[in-house]
């Protein structure tokens, strides 16, 4: 029987989008006169949860392997697959906590101070 191998390929392209859009987010952010966009914002969180399920597939892979049964060089893919992940992680934690600041740094949507305001607004 073959061993099984993966790639982080086809996510490849994703996370080079992902990294660049931190990178870009975060730099701006630390100016303070950068408000990124809802739509960036929402990106940033959808790609997160999209590389963590990448993260979640490619450790279950690597979990369900016979490390005892893979070859040298399939052996050798893991970790070098594993160091990915681990970066890829670190990208992640950071880009989480940028977003996060930005958001509580954020000025908070004003409250209506009457009954009528709330219900204009929609809050009830």
């Amino acid at each position: 029987m073959r061993p099984r191998t993966f790639s982080l390929a086809p996510g490849q392209e994703l996370v080079d989008k992902y990294v660049v859009l931190y990178r870009e987010v975060k730099a701006a952010i630390r100016q303070s006169t950068y408000k990124p966009s809802h739509g960036q914002l929402l990106w940033l969180r959808r790609t997160d949860r999209l590389v963590d399920r990448l993260v979640n597939a490619l450790n279950q892979l690597t979990q369900d392997q016979d490390i005892a049964g893979l070859s040298r060089e399939a052996f050798a893919t893991c970790q070098l697959h594993e160091a990915k992940l681990r970066k890829l992680v670190g990208s992640m934690e950071e880009a989480r906590n940028v977003v996060v600041t930005y958001e509580k740094r954020s000025d908070p949507p004003p409250t209506p101070t009457s009954p009528d305001e709330a219900q204009n607004s929609g809050v009830v």
